[in-house]
């Protein structure tokens, strides 16, 4: 059998809904941060900025009492409790010269360990996959 796209989407839908499945989406989480590559040929090794999304989809059967998977609020707290480090933060490779040039400056202007009305800053956390370190709002990754 073959559908259209229109009548792909409104049997999907009507599955879930028989089923009584919902989604949970979020497009809020809008990360700004820069970063660059460090040792890679062209655009990459430059320092710059982005804007990162981060898009969350929990589907499961509808948890009757609050009417949804799960509360989305929570999901929304929880992601931010582990973004936070990461949003408007420098996220530089170990080995990267940028990365005591720009502690030095922070050092030198009095900020290295924060502001005391930074209330946005994460937890500081070490994993193999990166270093934060948010009172710097620094982030490192191993080579």
């Amino acid at each position: 059998m073959v559908y259209n796209d229109a009548e792909l989407v409104r049997l999907i839908r009507q599955y879930l809904e028989n089923r009584n499945i919902t989604r949970c989406r979020y497009r809020e989480f809008d990360l700004q941060y820069a970063h660059r590559f460090y040792g890679f040929k062209g655009e990459a090794q430059y320092l710059r900025g982005y804007t990162g999304v981060l898009t969350i989809e929990v589907e499961d059967t509808v948890n009757e009492g609050v009417n949804m998977v799960f509360p989305c609020n929570e999901i929304q707290k929880t992601a931010w409790n582990e973004l936070k480090n990461f949003d408007h933060a420098l996220i530089l490779r170990e080995d990267d010269p940028l990365l005591p040039a720009v502690s030095d400056v922070y050092e030198k202007q009095g900020i290295k360990n924060g502001l005391s009305q930074n209330m946005m800053k994460g937890e500081v956390f070490k994993t193999e996959l990166a270093t934060a370190y948010p009172d710097n709002n620094i982030d490192r990754c191993p080579l």
